[in-house]
């Protein structure tokens, strides 16, 4: 069902065309990697910086790291920490 309402709005608006390409691309680019550096830059292309830092910091929180998420540092640990788990 998905997949068909994704064709639907592919066909008639070319913009959120071009969106649900860079999602599921990015996606797909989060899945083949493990390196916290190449997350966090794939996270930021496509959602900017402040998106991808409040992010990590809900998934720190969730899954209870206690690290405040202020900076590029900080959003890399929290990456480290998840791996981990």
């Amino acid at each position: 069902m998905a997949e068909e309402i994704i064709k639907i709005l592919r066909r008639k608006h070319s913009f959120l065309s071009a969106m649900i390409e860079g999602v599921e691309y990015a996606m797909k680019e989060l899945e083949e990697e493990s390196k916290p550096e190449k997350i966090y830059s794939t996270l930021t292309v496509f959602l900017g910086e402040f998106p991808t830092k409040k992010l990590i910091q809900d998934l720190a929180d969730e899954n209870g790291i206690e690290v405040r998420v202020r900076t590029k540092e900080d959003a890399l640990t929290v990456l480290r920490s998840l791996r981990e788990i």
